[in-house]
């Protein structure tokens, strides 16, 4: 096997490599996810046969106010998602609707006031049942085999009727994967906001490197590195986030200047109080009375410390500026 195959594996062995990753890592998130992942097919044939003994309707209201958290993979963005989630009076994808679609929704309304913000994830993973997943399995079938703007609308409504989340006053999600679809949920949505999360690109990719290193493989890869020669795992990643973050640049381009906000994670960590009432103020037209700042008050703490060793922190210095540099002279 080449060694650009290491770096982008099939299938197969992508989804082994991130499973033993998983397994050796020792935290609660990373069992809880392969727990979902086993116990999925059997829980939603239980999900559909409570739904169908209930006999209960997907309840109908105007399209509620929509939220999406943009951002490359280890930007901070899970640990300011759970923070809304956790304060605003929003409805989310909890990882309690894996197993239970149709009936999680409720569960999740009740409990999610009583959890402690965990700053303690596994890349993406979060360790309650009630806590934020960002879905993959019900948003990226959205976008299969279509781009178009209006089918686009017909499906994703569809998964909010099906998970009971037509009822909320404010839906919030975040993908990962679904930054290059910004242009055309920003069509299919016009009234949907984007939170687009930046941070000091040289910690992002440090973390980014750290989790190949732990669990073998890169997510998510952008397009135009599916065919890429690169064999450096670490150019790799440089190229990774700095291509995604280019994406984003190129997505933001089609949405409304009102509908696109933008954090820096750092400063969120100083001051989580402020963004999230700005937020539900100006955007979300809450009152302050609705939010329970008290639920992340001195919890987020911002995290700078060094995963890589020094020779490798140096390279991606030199990475980056080289990267820079052909992006200014693209013939050089």
């Amino acid at each position: 096997m080449s060694q650009q195959k290491n770096i982008i594996p099939g299938n197969f062995q992508e989804n082994l490599t991130r499973l033993r990753g998983a397994l050796l890592s020792l935290k609660k998130a990373a069992y809880i996810a392969l727990l979902i992942k086993i116990l999925r097919p059997f829980f939603n044939i239980l999900d559909y046969l409570i739904a169908l003994f209930k006999r209960t309707s997907a309840l109908e209201s105007e399209l509620p106010k929509m939220i999406m958290i943009v951002s490359p993979p280890r930007s901070g963005s899970t640990i300011i998602f759970q923070s809304l989630a956790r304060t605003l009076p929003v409805i989310y994808i909890s990882n309690l609707h894996l197993l239970f679609p149709q009936n999680a929704t409720k569960q999740v309304q009740k409990r999610k006031g009583t959890l402690p913000l965990k700053s303690k994830n596994f890349y993406g993973h979060t360790s309650s049942l009630v806590d934020v997943n960002e879905g993959n399995e019900f948003i990226h079938p959205i976008f299969a085999k279509t781009g178009d703007p209006g089918e686009i609308r017909i499906k994703f409504l569809g998964l909010l009727r099906k998970l009971r989340l037509l009822s909320a006053s404010c839906f919030v999600f975040k993908n990962t994967h679904s930054y290059k679809h910004i242009k055309t949920l920003s069509s299919a949505f016009p009234e949907l906001v984007f939170i687009r999360i930046n941070r000091n690109p040289e910690q992002v990719i440090q973390s980014e490197y750290r989790a190949y290193q732990e669990l073998g493989t890169f997510n998510p890869i952008p397009e135009s590195l599916r065919e890429s020669s690169i064999t450096d795992p670490l150019e790799f990643t440089v190229h990774q986030i700095l291509e995604i973050d280019k994406e984003i640049d190129i997505q933001k381009k089609h949405v409304n200047s009102k509908n696109w906000i933008e954090w820096v994670y750092e400063e969120f960590c100083e001051d989580p109080s402020g963004h999230i009432e700005r937020l539900a103020l100006e955007t979300l037209e809450l009152e302050l009375s609705d939010l329970q700042i008290t639920h992340i008050s001195g919890q987020i703490k911002v995290s700078n410390n060094k995963k890589v060793s020094d020779e490798d922190e140096k390279r991606i210095m030199i990475l980056m500026a080289d990267y820079k540099r052909k992006q200014k002279n693209p013939g050089q």
